[in-house]
């Protein structure tokens, strides 16, 4: 029990976020529950470039809430079926992101803040910046960015959604303003085995 609570809290899942990619994680809340299909919900998920308070290793609960994220969610409904992770497959039955707002810049050179921050982290020296933030250190540009190939499991899932997304894109060269809003986004029947993308490697959109 002490075990599934402590995977199970915000501080946990922040972590887990926090050393998967190079980026701050807050969490206020999550939800778990079910045996045969486990459901879980996270609540209040803001994701911001790394900084100084995640370097020093402050504890989520110890943080005060960030002013300003890139990406935000109301809340993130999974359910799924956990035995498949035995033979690591990821069973889905349904993922649903509610709420979702990204807001990003646009730099004169094409980049957004958005790659760094889905860099690895593994391997590198973070080390302040000037503007009183970490930096990681990559050997190469987007080194751990996602991919399919790069999966340890195969995916197999009934329905990923957005619900209600906002996306804003400021153009700094030119001061423009891109915005997305109210879009809902339906991937269903996903199927991708990193091994063999050749044959196994779908999803319908709707």
């Amino acid at each position: 029990f002490w075990t599934v609570k402590r995977w199970t809290s915000p501080d946990f899942v922040a972590k887990r976020l926090e050393k998967r990619w190079n980026c701050r994680a807050e969490v206020e809340a999550v939800e778990a529950g079910g045996l045969g299909t486990s459901r879980m919900i996270v609540r209040g998920l803001a994701l911001a470039p790394r900084d100084e308070i995640v370097e020093s290793g402050v504890p989520h609960a110890a943080r005060l809430p960030l002013e300003e994220a890139p990406i935000r969610a109301a809340t993130i409904e999974l359910r799924m079926r956990p035995f498949g992770l035995l033979t690591r497959r990821l069973d889905v039955e349904e993922l649903a992101i509610n709420d979702l707002v990204v807001a990003v810049a646009l730099a004169p050179d094409g980049s957004t803040e958005l790659e760094d921050m889905f860099g690895a982290v593994e391997g590198t020296d973070a080390t302040p910046s000037g503007s009183g933030k970490a930096t990681a250190k990559q050997a190469a540009p987007r080194e751990g960015a996602f991919s399919a190939g790069s999966m340890p499991f195969t995916l197999a899932a009934g329905k990923v959604g957005l619900n209600n997304a906002r996306f804003r894109l400021d153009v700094e060269s030119s001061g423009a303003r891109i915005e997305l809003t109210e879009a809902d986004f339906v991937f269903s029947d996903l199927d991708v085995d990193p091994d063999d993308l050749a044959n196994r490697n779908r999803a319908n959109f709707e």
